[in-house]
């Protein structure tokens, strides 16, 4: 299949089954208001009954605060940020990765099937795939973190190998291993975006073909082979996440122009839709490829 069809029927998916728009939106908004609940909440009781002020300029004041009079004052408010930004990562996870399940399983359902979105059939993916989908979360959390590491290394290695003699050189050379760093971790960061998403698309495409669930492990070792097999599926993501990225920036400067705190909060509630569906292109155009090539 070639990339402009498999982005053709990727949006096409997306258009078709615009009410994950809603579901996805919604999240966010349950997010910002769980995270208020969860850790404003408690943080203003603290406030409250310890007879702290409440500090003008957010967490910036309570650090200065904490630099002048020490730890001691502030330790039950730090205790109970700690424990309940503990407890809202926990439920906020839990929620996103049900809703990354359902979203997921429906876009592949009608890639694979011609099955358009329904309450049922999200709760059915998202229920059913919540454990697959949590410990794939949970291995790219990990590998993420061992990239980051690399990323930081061969950061320092490239900054390390500037030359040092002539001042016009040194920052010539400099700025290029700045640079080349740079696109070392992005391409990491796609490879690994695209792994685990290829590898996502495994997991539902299977289910939806055979009636059977591959093990999360077994599904990396076949998105691993498939971008092995065929590296243009990886050129094809690597298209995808610049695109996404070029247009995630471009709508965030038009945002610079809106002024006053009414106009930049709707249109920051604006920004979120286009990124969710932005994002739910590039999985759904993805989805197509696999499904049409693997």
């Amino acid at each position: 299949m070639n990339y402009r069809e498999a982005i053709k029927r990727g949006i096409t998916t997306v258009n078709t089954n615009y009410k994950l728009l809603f579901i996805q939106t919604g999240i966010l908004v349950i997010a910002f208001l769980l995270f208020l609940l969860v850790v404003g909440t408690p943080v203003i009781i603290v406030f409250a009954k310890s007879g702290l002020d409440l500090p003008e300029e957010g967490f910036k004041d309570i650090l200065k605060n904490i630099l002048k009079v020490g730890l001691r004052d502030y330790l039950t408010l730090i205790i109970t940020i700690m424990l309940s930004l503990l407890i809202y990562l926990v439920i906020a996870s839990v929620i996103f990765i049900y809703t990354l399940a359902g979203t997921s399983g429906v876009l592949m359902s009608y890639i694979a099937k011609k099955e358009v979105y329904s309450w049922v059939l999200f709760h059915s993916y998202g229920k059913r795939f919540f454990k697959k989908f949590l410990l794939l979360s949970i291995t790219g959390l990990i590998t993420l973190m061992v990239l980051s590491f690399v990323a930081g290394i061969i950061s320092g290695l490239t900054k390390s190998a500037a030359p040092v003699s002539e001042d016009f050189i040194k920052e010539f050379f400099t700025n290029f291993f700045y640079l080349l760093s740079i696109l070392l971790s992005l391409g990491m960061v796609i490879l690994f975006m695209a792994i685990f998403t290829y590898a996502a698309g495994i997991l539902l495409l299977n289910e939806s073909i055979t009636s059977s669930v591959k093990g999360v492990f077994e599904a990396l070792k076949g998105a691993l082979k498939f971008i092995i097999r065929k590296p243009e599926s990886l050129v094809f993501y690597s298209i995808l996440s610049i695109a996404a990225i070029i247009l995630t920036m471009i709508f965030g400067i038009i945002g610079t122009s809106f002024k006053g705190p009414g106009g930049f909060v709707l249109y920051q509630l604006l920004l979120s839709i286009v990124q969710i569906y932005i994002n739910l292109s590039v999985i759904s155009c993805a989805f197509v490829y696999l499904k049409e090539s693997f």
